[in-house]
């Protein structure tokens, strides 16, 4: 019988994979926490066939994980690899280019067990485009929006909205687990921006109508549960654009909210769509109470909202992964 859960995730994570790596120990379930970080340089992946697939492994610290014999697989966050600093560039970036592929390669053939989410899944649910697109399908309401590198067509919006318009990226910058990074909050776009809009053209950004607020949601779905989350961020200038960009000092505090049945059935739709077991979605609710829909994290964060509003998010990703039925 399989009984070992897989947590994939990165050496700078805690607190989240804790509380789920606690739920897996109640349920009488061992876990093993893999920091993906560590592949190549602190771990080892084999994979052998002998007329079939006959050896899949990792080892940890000298610890050896049969991946044929795990049960599930929490894809929380996959990191690149580090590699020694005195690798000549070149070779450096051949090392990473084939660790990345025989890593995902690897993965990809763990088809008997529980992953949340499917990798294949997960990646194609990283396109903001085609998460715009299946939302609109499904019929849920979603700002205005274009995602171009033309500068005209960035005027034509800015026009067309009255000036009211935020930009984002498509994708992170980069990644990084001290918080160094590059990081680019959603902005609102001013007159004086639009000055120098055609520097557009060398990065296609996406572009939004700016949606007057009552509140903000953060829904997290998992399995056949919801926790909704809400926040009114528009009493701070920045809050009112993005509200990851608050601070404790601002005094602006989450409450426990829900989502309308037809907008949980057709986000629920949404992910059935994109073959996901988790996400965390985002919505604003307009001034005349109105549901958009932002986006989609199919690897959203969610500590603050067990921590703060008691959710048991983290027993309802055990259940999840300790459910019977396999990824498609």
């Amino acid at each position: 019988m399989r009984d070992l859960i897989l947590l994939l995730t990165h050496s700078g994570d805690y607190y989240t994979i804790d509380l789920v790596q606690d739920a897996l120990d109640r349920a009488g379930v061992p876990a093993v926490r893999f920091d993906t970080d560590r592949f190549p340089t602190d771990a080892t992946l084999s994979v052998s066939f002998d007329g079939k697939l006959s050896g899949l492994s990792l080892k940890l610290s000298g610890q050896v994980i049969d991946l044929q014999s795990l049960r599930g697989v929490w894809a929380r966050r996959l990191w690149p690899g580090k590699l020694p600093m005195d690798l000549d560039a070149s070779f450096a970036d051949h090392c990473y280019q084939e660790s990345k592929t025989a890593f995902f390669d690897a993965m990809d053939l763990l088809d008997h067990c529980r992953w949340v989410n499917p990798l294949r899944a997960g990646r194609q649910a990283e396109s903001k485009l085609l998460q715009l697109k299946l939302a609109t399908e499904i019929g849920l309401t979603t700002p205005v929006t274009i995602v171009a590198n033309d500068p005209e067509c960035v005027r034509q919006l800015f026009a067309q909205v009255g000036g009211k318009m935020v930009t984002k990226l498509l994708g992170p910058l980069s990644q990084t687990m001290d918080a160094s990074g590059d990081f680019v909050y959603t902005s609102q776009v001013t007159d004086e921006d639009m000055q120098s809009i055609d520097d557009v053209r060398y990065a296609p950004q996406i572009f939004q109508s700016l949606i007057p607020k009552q509140r903000e949601l953060r829904a997290i779905f998992v399995g056949d549960k919801t926790f909704v989350g809400a926040i009114r961020a528009g009493k701070t200038g920045y809050g009112a654009i993005d509200w990851r960009r608050l601070t404790t000092a601002d005094d602006v505090h989450w409450t426990e909210e829900e989502l309308p049945e037809k907008v949980e059935q057709q986000v629920q739709c949404l992910m059935k769509r994109m073959g996901l077991l988790y996400s965390a979605v985002d919505f604003i609710i307009d001034t005349e109470g109105r549901y958009i829909f932002l986006e989609l994290n199919q690897a959203g964060e969610w500590g603050w909202l067990q921590r703060d509003l008691g959710f048991n998010i983290a027993q309802a990703i055990a259940q999840t992964l300790l459910a019977e039925e396999v990824r498609s």
